[in-house]
């Protein structure tokens, strides 16, 4: 914990001394870089929103840099036998992701799987620079796997192909069903033939799996366990055993060979803990310190050193490179941390109606006067530490912020990830109303609630319960008819939330049910190119709201989806949700 140590104290101790802290519009114009990706060469390939579109960068060893002539980029792979990455892309929000080969050399981008209204995910290269990708071509539904853009297998459901064998004769697939649940099969190149190596049925996850030889697998795992841990499979025995566990989830890895390393990224409250450690030593080896937050993107370099992805609430998403049995710490690539004023969130954890305890994260100004309540989408998702320009601003102006992690969230093991299915959605509202009830014991007693997406459902139904708690709502992306969001949700969804939701017809689950309890002022925004929670879903919300004069304020973004890609889109909603939050809570 000394890392994170350090940094706590150095934020603490700036706060009350350190000069103003940056404008929230400056706070919304500084870059973010994302999905760091290295070849032999020390080439670096990652995402960057420094054009006002996120596009895939390259940045070579001596120094030059190249920029992909392509928009709404969310990822990109280097073929490991020539300078030529795939570039998975976005066109319009909708989630149809297309597939791109770019030379960064000369700028030429040629299509590597782009048919319109069919969703292509990158899967991997083989040594031999072959790529394997799914894609739902034959079924809206089922992601069937190709190879250079031929059909290698017909699967159902949701599968994108992972890993080569050594030789690249077999590869390794993953199955997503529900939230928390995934199949792992191996396909036999040569003579189609698969084989099931997790179990077909279960609620088990097989994260980064991996060849360590031809018979041994290395993967995170929850099989048999609460938490995510590192588990080997054996071909012989057709098992699976414990590697490395960590009394939470471990979140990301990677494993040098020639030095026999392993690094972790440690899920603890939802704060990443770094640690590097030698296969054959019991004690973990010295880090240097680097700013809280969350850490992914795990590499190893051939001079032993490590990169990683850091993303705090200080430090804006960037690329730091550490040396393991050494303090050295390089800032790689991406903004410095920004500390002036910044009161750290801190975790918490609370107690419901029933006993059930929860937790979250609490961004607590110096002298709070209000409060808002955070809830993240999913619901398999978790509040973590990371950089948000309007927590820093509404923290700033005295408003406390508790992202709240309630039932069905992850990070707090397999079982607290499932209390909400079905009919737990209810108790799921017994959370938000406990989180009222705390930030009131500590002294405040006006609240805004504020969600995307399963967040947003949330946040309805929670508001309609009890109306009298909340002074206004934010809600983005949400569910506002159930039986019509699974009618209307896109159909390669349809299988996990099924497992999440059910099929329930009872309008109790739906918030427009209940939409005449809804009398505070509304701050409501849509992407109308949004295939998972259908655009329709909030208009529908927005018409009921304004058919019985509740105050609204209505959004529509044109040219987004489920979740805002364009940096002037999101700075936009930064700065109009700051100033609506302001005007209800602190007139």
């Amino acid at each position: 914990m000394r890392a994170r140590a350090g940094w706590l104290l150095l934020l603490s101790g700036l706060v009350g001394c350190a000069p103003a802290p940056p404008s929230l519009k400056s706070l919304t114009e500084i870059h973010e870089v994302s999905r760091p990706r290295w070849n032999r060469q020390g080439d670096l390939a990652y995402l960057s929103d420094e054009s006002g579109q996120v596009r895939a960068h390259v940045r070579r060893a001596g120094g030059a840099s190249a920029q992909a002539a392509l928009a709404n980029v969310t990822l990109a792979a280097w073929n490991p036998q020539a300078d030529l990455l795939t570039l998975q892309y976005d066109p319009d929000g909708s989630e149809n992701s297309q597939l791109m080969g770019w030379e960064p050399a000369s700028g030429k981008l040629q299509p590597a799987a782009i048919k319109p209204g069919i969703i292509h995910h990158f899967g991997t290269y083989s040594r031999r620079g072959r790529l394997a990708y799914s894609s739902n071509e034959r079924s809206p539904a089922d992601f069937d796997v190709y190879l250079d853009g031929q059909r290698l297998a017909q699967a159902g459901g949701l599968n994108v192909p992972t890993r080569f064998g050594p030789e690249g004769k077999s590869l390794l697939v993953v199955r997503q069903g529900a939230t928390l649940s995934q199949q792992l099969w191996e396909l036999d190149m040569e003579k189609g033939e698969r084989r099931q190596i997790a179990p077909a049925q279960g609620d088990s996850l097989f994260l980064s799996p991996g060849y360590q030889s031809r018979s041994r697998l290395w993967m995170l795992s929850n099989l048999g366990a609460d938490f995510l841990g590192l588990v080997e499979w054996r071909r012989d025995s057709n098992q699976f055993r414990s590697l490395w566990k960590a009394g939470g989830d471990i979140e990301a890895w990677d494993y040098d060979r020639k030095t026999k390393r392993f690094a972790f990224s440690l899920n603890q409250q939802g704060y990443s803990r770094l640690q590097v450690q030698d296969r054959s030593a019991a004690a973990a080896l010295e880090v240097g310190e680097l700013p809280p937050g969350v850490y992914s993107q795990l590499a190893f370099h051939p001079d032993g050193s490590l990169t990683l992805q850091v993303d705090g609430p200080s430090q804006p998403s960037s690329f730091w490179r550490i040396w393991p049995g050494s303090p050295r710490v390089e800032l790689v690539l991406g903004e410095r941390p920004v500390l002036e004023g910044l009161r750290p969130p801190t975790p918490v954890r609370l107690t419901s109606s029933d006993g059930t305890v929860v937790g979250g994260l609490l961004s607590w100004p110096e002298r709070p006067r209000a409060a808002v309540i955070l809830l993240h989408g999913g619901p398999a998702s978790q509040a973590r530490p990371t950089f948000s320009p309007l927590l820093l601003e509404l923290t700033r102006r005295g408003i406390a912020v508790l992202q709240l992690d309630v039932r069905g969230s992850t990070g707090y093991g397999r079982r607290f990830a499932q209390l909400d299915d079905g009919p737990g959605r209810f108790q799921a509202i017994d959370d938000v109303e406990a989180g009222a009830a705390y930030l009131r014991s500590r002294g405040l007693n006006k609240f805004a609630l504020m969600g995307h997406s399963y967040g947003g459902y949330l946040a309805w139904l929670s508001a309609e319960r009890q109306p009298e708690n909340w002074a206004a709502l934010v809600v983005g992306s949400a569910i506002s008819d159930l039986p019509g969001y699974m009618r209307e949700t896109a159909p390669w969804r349809l299988e996990n939330r099924r497992a999440e939701y059910g099929d329930s017809q009872d309008p109790a689950y739906s918030p427009l049910t209940e939409v005449g309890r809804l009398k505070m002022p509304v701050y409501l925004y849509h992407g109308r190119n949004d295939t998972r929670v259908p655009f329709a879903q909030g208009e529908a919300m927005e018409q009921a709201l304004r058919a019985q004069s509740t105050p609204l304020v209505w959004r529509e973004f044109p040219d987004e989806g489920h979740h805002l890609m364009t940096p002037a889109n999101r700075r936009l909603l930064t700065l109009e949700v700051a100033s609506f939050l302001q005007e209800k809570l602190l007139p």
